[in-house]
Formats: structure tokens, sequence, C-alpha cells
């Protein structure tokens, strides 16, 4: 739905190898599909292991999304999901 409505999205993956490849991927994906996807990969010294609030915080200065995704990061991060739900988002 995003992609047919040109929506704004924004990947917020992770600064390991796969987290890398699967930002890459999906933004290439993306920017086929004629979308100009903004994206984020965390700083380990500053935003931590996994999905981190300085991280969202940041992939969210360019103005909130309509449609979000995080990639290879979450899956233990309750807090953080919910601070994603407190501003009207929510991760896949």
């Amino acid at each position: 739905m995003a992609i047919a409505r040109k929506e704004k999205v924004t990947v917020l993956g992770d600064y390991d190898v796969d987290g890398v490849t699967s930002t890459a991927l999906l933004v290439t994906v993306l920017r086929r599909f004629g979308l100009d996807p903004h994206f984020v990969v965390p700083r380990r010294a500053e935003d931590g292991y996994g999905l981190s609030r300085s991280a969202i915080d940041r992939a969210l200065e360019a103005g909130k999304p309509i449609c979000s995704s995080a990639l290879d990061c979450g899956t233990n991060s309750h807090e953080e999901v919910a601070y994603l739900e407190s501003l009207g988002l929510t991760s896949s």
C-alpha cells in the first residue's frame, strides 16, 4: 500500500553484516518501486546494541513516516517498540 500511494518510508536497520545487508536490499527494492526511503543504520558506540530510542529518534529527524520497518533488530526491544507505538508507528 505504501508503494501504491508513494508514501514516506523509513527503514531502521542494524549495524552488523546481516542488518546492513537487509537494509541495503530493502532500500534498493523500495527505490525500484519508485519510493525514496529514508534509512538509518545505528551507530554501535552511540546507539548501543539492538533497537534503541536514540536510533529511532535519529531515524525520525527526517519527519514521521507513514510506514516504518525495523530490520534485524527489535525482537527483545519491548520498550522501544512501545515507544514507536506511542509515536503512532508500529514496527515490522
